[in-house]
C-alpha cells in the first residue's frame, strides 16, 4: 500500500491531499496489468473504475470500432 500511496502523490488529481487521505485511497486501489490492445471501456458505457497509468500508455479512440 505504501508504494501505491507514493505513486498517487505524483498524480495531478490527488495533488495537495494529505498523506492520511492518500493512504485511505491507496487502500482501495488494486494494481492491474493489461495486455496491449486490451479494451477498458467504451463511449456511452457506464464506468465502474478510475484508472491511473503508472507505466505505458492508453489510446482513446472515437468513432469507428477498433
Amino acid at each position: 500500500m505504501r508504494r501505491i500511496s507514493r505513486f498517487l502523490q505524483e498524480v495531478d488529481i490527488f495533488a495537495g491531499m494529505s498523506k492520511r487521505n492518500l493512504d485511505r485511497i491507496a487502500s482501495l486501489c488494486e494494481e492491474l496489468r493489461f495486455a496491449p490492445g486490451k479494451r477498458l471501456g467504451g463511449q456511452h458505457e457506464a464506468g465502474s473504475r478510475l484508472y491511473t497509468v503508472q507505466s505505458g500508455a492508453i489510446t482513446v479512440s472515437m468513432g469507428a470500432k477498433v
